[in-house]
């Protein structure tokens, strides 16, 4: 019913402490532990619009923190990074199964490209690969449609008004 069409890494944001703790900082087995990360998960308001094809669109986003932190829990790093990804429809759809997948099936189809693009940074920078925890899509957006309700901004209808 969507098809995915594209996306792009929308913000990268990484910090190191100029000082000896992370130029010290070395892992084991060269890669980071879980123990040495803290992450957090925000997901994006959801835009929905017509494009010039007359094709409904919608656009998606997460983003995530970041923080490396070393044997003694200071924190030595820290990286904001976020995901926009471009969907379109394909046929008609009903508005329980619209919220469904906009709420679920994009972040999870979006969260791969982000953390490999966390990986790469964080290789880069000398702190060996991470082995990033699987992340309950699901359960993180059940919390926060608690907090706040996951949207869609229907800029189509913003255009006529």
């Amino acid at each position: 019913i969507f098809q995915f069409l594209n996306y792009k890494i929308d913000k990268i944001q990484f910090n190191t402490l100029p000082s000896m703790n992370s130029l010290l900082y070395k892992s084991s087995d060269s890669s980071i532990s879980t123990s040495n990360l803290k992450i957090s998960v925000g997901f994006r308001d959801v835009t929905k619009f017509v494009n010039n094809n007359n094709e409904v669109c919608y656009m998606a986003g997460i983003a995530m923190k970041v923080t490396v932190v070393n044997n003694k829990n200071i924190d030595i790093a820290t990286g904001e990074f976020g995901i926009e990804g471009l969907f379109k429809l394909e046929g008609n759809i009903n508005e329980n199964t619209e919220k469904m997948v906009v709420k679920y099936q994009f972040p999870s189809i979006l969260l791969p490209y982000l953390r490999s693009a966390i990986t790469n940074i964080l290789a880069s920078a000398g702190f060996g690969s991470l082995i990033c925890p699987l992340i309950n899509i699901y359960k993180l957006a059940e919390q926060k449609d608690k907090e706040q309700e996951i949207k869609i901004v229907d800029i189509t209808k913003h255009e006529k008004e």
